[in-house]
């Protein structure tokens, strides 16, 4: 029943509609337990009723609401399997309880909740059947649980579970029935399944 709200620049903040009362949740620089930027991007409450909590530039805070804990992870260059990147632009829990993590610069960065560590899909130049961008903006999840995720620049991108292999749509001045543009900032569908851009 609360209401969970990201600012720019000022933190998290909390709404208790019972109450009529705001709380806030800050970064504190330097401090694990505390949120990693006070400029929140993305939101999402997994199966457990965590909340992750995306961040510009300071990675992805995790806050246990029954506690009121925070816990941030940051990329570490040094660790491949930390966060691919401290800017985290889109969140989304999939039906496996995976934690996809799209990322500014890094694509997406893959936490299954029961395993983890991160493990990152990445663009790779020259091959089709990989991420066409690194700067993600947006991920959904559809009723088939097919993962659609829109690009900066790289335009639609599906993956298929199968064959872990990705496929990309991408604007072409030729074709009138193409993608608009390859900037996808949000995606959802309609109740009869049709994706919108």
């Amino acid at each position: 029943g609360m209401l969970w709200v990201g600012t720019t620049g000022g933190g998290l903040c909390r709404f208790d509609a019972a109450r009529a009362r705001f709380s806030r949740f800050r970064a504190r620089p330097g401090d694990p337990a505390a949120l990693g930027s006070d400029a929140i991007t993305a939101i999402v409450g997994d199966h457990d009723g965590t909340l992750w909590i995306g961040t510009d530039g300071g990675g992805l805070s995790r806050l246990d609401r029954s506690t009121g804990a925070i816990a941030t992870v940051r990329h570490n260059p040094a660790d491949p399997r930390s966060l691919s990147a401290d800017r985290v632009w889109s969140l989304l829990e999939d039906r496996s309880q995976v934690l996809w993590v799209g990322t500014y610069g890094g694509g997406l960065s893959r936490l299954d909740l029961a395993r983890k560590p991160f493990r990152h899909v990445r663009s790779e130049p020259g091959n089709p059947n990989s991420l066409s961008h690194d700067i993600v903006w947006s991920i959904y999840e559809d009723t088939d649980g097919i993962l659609w995720v829109g690009t900066d620049l790289g335009g639609l991108n599906r993956w298929d579970r199968r064959s872990d292999t990705w496929r990309s749509w991408r604007y072409d001045p030729e074709d009138p029935t193409s993608l608009s543009h390859d900037t996808v900032r949000v995606i959802t569908a309609d109740r009869d399944g049709t994706l919108w851009l």
